[in-house]
């Protein structure tokens, strides 16, 4: 049988968030960073001088394939409500730098393409590629003695976004994550606490509304690859993914880990990658949203 809001399983998670809430900062306010944890092991090499480099930047990292190891795939990022500055990069076993990801966006302060020139020059040092700031004024695909360099989107006050591949590099086969919950659980527990849901079916998307509130997913041949949640206050998105995800426990998902990522606090915006899924937290246009998804390589929330 489903589980609803009323149920008392339910209800004690109901009451743990009312008291979380009351604590909560109120909406007049601005909302306390959020302190995303560290969680990238100790590497070696170019990858290990990168990581430190952009540590002391002030952003935190994860690694997004612990299931793929050689391979070093890591995410370094800083997001809040204004700020979001990233940095994903791969490294072959030895540490060596092959490809990167590097991504700043500013909405209201400036700021942003200094941020974005200080994490390129940390890559350049740490990888031995040399200075590439001078790249990235404008936009193209520049060849480099180290390999090519991608500026996507060129520098500005507000930010800017380069891909960087060294020569000769090719992302090999990369392990599948993905959660192994079933869209009929996702509109069971939608649909007991009053959700009207649409769609479903594989190789589709699930959509569950109730009022401005939303539960949605992606559906692929092999299962769930994307569930998202939004509602009009935290406390409310924190109700909806537990209800949602205390339904898929049933199926293995999601992990202990996933679960207290979420819970953690209120945070304006964070981003990252656990047990192989990316989870990400942020505010948009007065909702608060939840998402936890399939990864592909430097893959976006």
């Amino acid at each position: 049988m489903p589980r609803t809001l009323r149920d008392p399983k339910v209800l004690v998670v109901a009451l743990a968030l009312f008291v979380v809430g009351a604590c909560a900062p109120d909406s007049s306010r601005q909302p306390a960073p959020y302190v995303v944890p560290d969680t990238a092991e100790k590497t070696s090499g170019q990858a290990q001088a990168l990581t430190e480099a952009l540590r002391q930047r002030g952003l935190v990292c994860s690694d997004l394939y612990p299931h793929a190891k050689p391979l070093l795939v890591r995410d370094c990022s800083r997001k809040d409500a204004t700020h979001d500055v990233r940095a994903d990069f791969a490294a072959t076993p030895d540490g060596r730098l092959s490809s990167a990801l590097l991504d700043v966006s500013y909405q209201s302060e400036p700021g942003a393409g200094s941020e974005l020139a200080a994490i390129v020059e940390a890559f350049g040092a740490a990888g031995s590629v040399g200075n590439l700031t001078s790249l990235l004024d404008q936009k193209g695909d520049y060849s480099t003695s180290w390999g090519k360099v991608t500026v996507i989107s060129e520098k500005s006050s507000i930010g800017g976004r380069v891909e960087l591949n060294r020569k000769n590099w090719k992302w090999p086969t990369l392990p599948d994550a993905h959660l192994t919950g079933t869209a009929a659980q996702i509109t069971d527990a939608a649909a007991a606490d009053g959700f009207t849901c649409t769609g479903g079916a594989p190789g589709g998307d699930l959509e569950c509304e109730r009022g401005e509130d939303r539960v949605s997913a992606a559906v692929g041949g092999d299962g769930l690859h994307t569930i998202e949640i939004s509602a009009g206050s935290w406390a409310a998105a924190r109700t909806l993914q537990e209800h949602v995800f205390g339904e898929l426990s049933d199926a293995g998902d999601p992990e202990p880990m996933v679960t207290q990522w979420f819970a953690a606090g209120e945070p304006a915006g964070a981003r990252a990658y656990v047990s192989g899924l990316q989870l990400c937290q942020t505010r948009y246009s007065g909702l608060t949203v939840f998402k936890i998804t399939m990864l592909v390589p430097f893959g976006s929330c």
